[in-house]
């Protein structure tokens, strides 16, 4: 009875390891590449990410105004690898200092990224959508935020 119970317990670890998927690697954000944009009736955002190196990832965004065609907000956006952990770090034009966020889940063309500490947002959480669609869902602790529907750009 304890060889069962023991091979049950075996099969039951080793089939719930390997479902939960890791990212681990920055070979794991190759989708986000490219240049992305998303359009709203007031608004155009624009998001771009391009690898740098084997432990980084540079990004900008931008927000400008249909109607004037006036730049809103800007922003640098790193996605590093640091002491084996990753972390995304967007650093808006009015702030001093970069906002870390930690990869806290990831799965297959999706990653969630939190800093609890933060006032807003306090997740980023970056899903692809097929293969020309990006979207980012921006939460706050009480879970209201919006979401920003990327179109990809050019081809990657």
């Amino acid at each position: 009875m304890f060889r069962f119970l023991f091979a049950v317990f075996l099969l039951v670890l080793t089939t719930s390891t390997s479902s939960a998927q890791v990212c681990d690697s920055m070979d794991d954000f190759e989708w986000m590449e490219g240049e992305w944009v998303a359009e709203s009736e007031k608004y155009r955002t624009y998001e771009n990410w391009t690898r740098v190196s084997t432990k980084t990832y540079e990004g900008e965004g931008r927000v400008v105004a249909v109607a004037t065609g006036e730049e809103r907000s800007t922003e640098s956006i790193r996605l590093v690898e640091m002491s084996g952990e990753i972390f995304m770090l967007p650093k808006a034009a009015h702030n001093t200092f970069p906002t870390p966020f930690k990869l806290e889940q990831c799965g297959e063309g999706e990653a969630l990224f939190e800093n609890k500490t933060h006032d807003f947002p306090t997740q980023l959480k970056y899903v692809h959508v097929g293969s020309d669609s990006m979207h980012v869902h921006v939460r706050g602790s009480d879970s209201k935020g919006f979401v920003v529907r990327f179109g990809r750009q050019s081809n990657h």
